[in-house]
């Protein structure tokens, strides 16, 4: 497992949590969702990237990194990394060609300081999980520490 907040990840394939610091309370519109309140603090989402070329990992950690999206937003996360105080300090990235996405949501989802604010957030296509964004109660330190939580899954 890597971290890493450098987009050039040499993976093609693999799975990725994505730490978000929000640092301004705002409500978000997410689509068909409704609406998201976020507070100032710490947001998980789990994602996967398993094709190659433009579904690879590499393509999709740096189209999470963009601010502006030049396309419609595809994926519920767009609405969170495309605000101006939200920004991704570190992803944890596990090389794997194995779907390994909902095995990571919901060993988080155990984890001491994680609540789901918003379900179906990024697991629309998932029968399995609640969600697979999560708000986190701890700080950013502890946060990265995860990774070791996340090996033992």
């Amino acid at each position: 497992m890597n971290e890493t907040s450098d987009i050039h990840s040499k993976a093609t394939k693999g799975a990725y949590i994505l730490i978000i610091s929000v640092t301004k309370p705002s409500v978000v519109n997410v689509g068909q969702l409704g609406e998201l309140q976020l507070l100032p603090g710490l947001y998980l989402y789990v994602g996967s990237a398993l094709g190659m070329g433009s579904t690879s990992l590499q393509h999709r950690l740096a189209r999470h990194q963009l601010k502006t999206k030049c396309m419609k937003k595809h994926w519920h996360i767009d609405f969170i990394t495309t605000l101006p105080y939200a920004k991704i300090p570190y992803i944890v990235v596990i090389e794997t060609s194995r779907r390994l996405e909902c095995l990571l949501s919901k060993h988080i989802a155990q984890l001491d300081g994680i609540r789901c604010p918003l379900k179906g957030f990024g697991s629309s296509d998932c029968s399995q999980c609640e969600t697979h964004f999560y708000s986190y109660a701890k700080n950013i330190e502890q946060a990265v520490g995860l990774k070791l939580a996340i090996i033992s899954c």
